[in-house]
């Protein structure tokens, strides 16, 4: 595999980019690489030099100036290597800098981004080489130690010098020069290509800190940079594209009272530039109105739990964030469910909250969640719930646009209304995809592991003796418990599970995993008594969170459960799952896929649950005539 791809966007900087291409040929890589110029519609001649002057070099040209983060996002897709080093036109390597950066990767494998300092022609000290996501105070700071105070100061010139003296760990570095490891962009996606120039860094960066991974700044490699080079091309046109990207970042990233305080701030310099410079009064117009221009789409999607159906949920999110590309996102989720959508690509804010405010009518607190959310304004909400509960109060908050289900005919506080009915047909995927107008057929539910949890879980599981490779089934006997309900009538007898984990360890000798959270730990001390061959059976009930018993389900070849949380679970990290249904129906609730098998007995009382509601039963007939027999016997059929 390649170990570096080189990309560098290029837009009329003919003489700039043949320095850097020079420099690249001059201190390349010891390992293997590539360089990938993405050319944005010259019309100085870059294409014809790069042609000619640099044949090593290859060239994706582009019928218009597509800007900064769609080129670099085409060069990404066009480039084979281990890692990518986004490179300004005005940047040049100097000896050893990419093997240094490489070297650092190698050793450092929770670095996710890394940025060189940054250094004139001459070496010296001329820019800050890391930085801060902005907001109103950090951008005060930054602007106080800026190129231009460098310059100027001696004491901004070293206060720089010190903050780039060593190694940290930062908020963001910048795209001026930044490697970047390739796997992390599955679950960070590419670069935000709503941003035309600017801005990149810190809406990409922190979404490689979200997904797990580090953004250091190395002060051991250097870079050289011609600041500012690459803008002058564009001159006033620079000022524009910066300020309609500063507000896109604000609109996205921050509160409505820092919006506004940004909207003043630039109404009242841009006002005052017009009254002083009648000469650009077109100019500085145009600038006003790209302020007062309407906001950005900030959307609400409302599903609290459970932990399966959140996960069901998640194909939906993917949806809304593919409609509404530049809008704000925020999930309210409960306390209970929320780290299932830790590091998801598709939602910007996470608004967790004790879900017993609404199942339990908390009034107190409910007030304080009411104008909390009030407060962000938010243009639409699409709710996930059924109950008329989360309709009303939707409409209370005063959102314009409010996409629900209508049970029982009872939406009249949405603006769309989408049938619902439970345990009916289509699947609850699909009725998620219902009320986001889409098609979700060939879709994913996904949890969004980070590298790191999936090594951790690797290393739990040597602790055992355990290897990756190895036949390994998993085992969630328990399920049926959530804040709003308590349904342990879901639940395949215990001791049917305990000749199920016989069968498979005794007749098979394949160790089996038990899953569970902390209130089925009693679940897992009873099998463990009952079975006696220690090695082959590992307990991991009450003893992972959420995310751990993912990443150990994703190494595992089966998993067998009832109908629970740990069911989605497994069919979010794709692994094979055996599932027994009783009470509830599997047709709506299954994980797609033909590696996903399930046991169902259709009884004259089953499927007795219904919105929320189980008739009292004590022999669970339709538990008990699924035998373990059975379900060893698929197990064998699709581990064998």
């Amino acid at each position: 595999m390649m170990k570096l791809s080189i990309i560098i966007v290029n837009y009329n900087t003919r003489e700039l980019l043949a320095e850097c291409l020079a420099s690249i040929r001059k201190y390349p890589p010891s390992h293997k690489y590539e360089t990938i110029v993405v050319d944005n519609a010259s019309s100085d001649d870059s294409r014809d030099m790069v042609s000619r002057d640099f044949s090593e070099v290859k060239l994706l040209a582009n019928d218009s100036n597509l800007g900064f983060a769609c080129a670099n996002n085409r060069g990404i897709k066009a480039s084979d290597g281990e890692y990518i080093l986004l490179l300004n036109s005005d940047a040049g390597l100097k000896p050893g800098t990419a093997d240094t950066m490489l070297d650092y990767m190698d050793k450092n494998p929770s670095v996710g981004v890394l940025g060189p300092k940054l250094v004139g022609p001459d070496g010296d000290i001329i820019q800050m080489s890391w930085g801060w996501c902005p907001t109103i105070f950090k951008e005060l700071v930054q602007k106080t130690l800026d190129p231009h105070n460098i310059a100027r100061y001696k004491l901004v010139k070293n206060i720089v010098r010190r903050l780039g003296a060593r190694n940290r760990e930062v908020e963001l570095v910048y795209g001026t020069s930044m490697l970047i490891r390739r796997k992390i962009l599955e679950k960070t996606g590419l670069l935000n290509e709503n941003l035309f120039l600017y801005f990149e860094e810190p809406d990409f960066c922190p979404r490689v800190k979200s997904a797990g991974y580090k953004v250091v700044y190395l002060a051991g490699a250097e870079v050289t940079h011609k600041h500012g080079c690459t803008m002058k091309v564009a001159g006033k046109y620079t000022t524009l594209v910066y300020r309609e990207s500063q507000l896109y970042f604000y609109k996205k990233h921050r509160s409505a009272f820092q919006q506004k305080i940004l909207k003043l701030y630039l109404l009242f310099k841009f006002y005052i530039l017009k009254f002083i410079s009648p000469a650009g009064s077109n100019f500085y117009d145009e600038l006003i109105n790209l302020v007062k221009e309407t906001g950005i789409e900030r959307i609400l999607i409302i599903k609290l739990s459970a932990i399966g159906d959140v996960l069901m949920a998640t194909p939906a999110f993917e949806t809304i964030r593919n409609k509404y590309p530049k809008a704000k996102i925020s999930l309210l989720i409960g306390n209970w469910a929320k780290d299932i959508v830790k590091s998801n690509p598709n939602i910007d804010e996470i608004i967790s909250i004790d879900e017993n405010i609404f199942w339990k009518k908390r009034i107190i607190p409910l007030l304080n969640l009411f104008f909390l959310l009030r407060r962000k304004k938010f243009n639409a909400v699409y709710i996930m719930h059924w109950s008329n509960l989360f309709n009303f109060f939707t409409f209370l908050l005063g959102i314009k646009k409010r996409i629900g289900f209508d049970r029982f005919g009872k939406g009249m506080f949405l603006t769309k209304k989408v049938p619902f009915s439970e345990g009916e047909m289509p699947h609850t995927i699909y009725k998620y995809g219902n009320l986001v107008s889409a098609n979700l057929e060939n879709c994913k539910i996904n949890i969004y592991l980070t590298d790191d949890e999936t090594n951790i879980a690797e290393k739990e599981l040597a602790n055992y003796g355990l290897n990756p490779i190895d036949k390994i089934i998993g085992i969630a006997p328990g399920g049926g418990e959530n804040p709003k309900t308590k349904m342990l009538t879901k639940r395949w007898p215990v001791e049917y599970f305990i000749e199920l984990i016989k069968k498979i360890t005794f007749e098979l000798n394949i160790p089996v995993i038990l899953f569970g959270s902390k209130t089925e730990s009693a679940l897992g001390t009873a099998i463990e008594e009952a079975i006696k061959k220690d090695k082959l059976l590992v307990n991991f009930i009450g003893k992972m969170d959420l995310r751990q018993t993912a990443a150990i389900m994703k190494i595992c070849q089966i998993v067998v459960t009832n109908d629970s949380a740990s069911l989605h679970l497994a069919g979010a990290v794709g692994t094979n799952t055996i599932s027994i249904f009783g009470p509830t129906p599997p047709w709506d609730k299954i994980p797609l896929g033909n590696n996903h098998k399930y046991f169902y007995k259709k009884l004259p009382c089953s499927p007795c649950y219904k919105y929320g509601k189980f008739p009292k039963c004590r022999g669970i007939s339709c538990l008990r005539s699924i035998k373990p027999d059975e379900v060893f016997q698929k197990v064998k059929e699709l581990i064998l």
